[in-house]
């Protein structure tokens, strides 16, 4: 699908879909983990991004999202693992970033960056009354902006 292999497309969604399962974390603890498919529908869609971030790797990111929440992508048992420390996951973030540069450019990457960090925010207002209304429409609660915080941090955004 478009620029990326198959196989580097699925982990380059792997830190969206991390960074949506930390907020959803992060919004409510007593509630069980969420699973693949609760991340994938708090984030909903990533089409808007496609106006935020307008360059080829996010428009990619988009289609295999689209794909990912219609069954067209699956995970196997043990492809994809969900971490609860934001600093592994900005990590991975910073790891797929330079796979992106590697095909990409290095302003690609960066936007990759705040992809990540738009699908975390879209993920914790995904069921704040109102709905989403893009970032920092909907206020986060203290953890919600606290794990946003460090996430946006460690992936060098401002």
């Amino acid at each position: 699908m478009g620029q990326f292999p198959a196989d580097e497309l699925k982990n380059l969604l792997i830190p969206i879909l991390g960074a949506a399962y930390l907020m959803l974390r992060a919004s409510d603890r007593t509630k069980p983990a969420p699973g693949e498919k609760e991340v994938v529908a708090a984030i909903g869609s990533l089409e808007e991004a496609r106006d935020l971030f307008p360059c080829a790797s996010v428009r990619d990111l988009a289609d295999g999202f689209k794909a990912l929440a219609a069954g067209k992508i699956q995970y196997g048992r043990d492809e994809l693992t969900f971490v609860e420390e934001p600093g592994r996951l900005v990590q991975n973030v910073q790891w797929q970033s330079r796979v992106v540069d590697a095909i990409a450019s290095s302003a690609e990457a960066r936007q990759y960056r705040y992809l990540v960090a738009f699908a975390a925010e879209k993920a914790a207002c995904a069921n704040k009354e109102g709905g989403y209304k893009g970032p920092g429409a909907q206020p986060l609660s203290e953890a919600e902006a606290a794990v946003l915080t460090q996430l946006k941090s460690g992936m060098a955004i401002k």
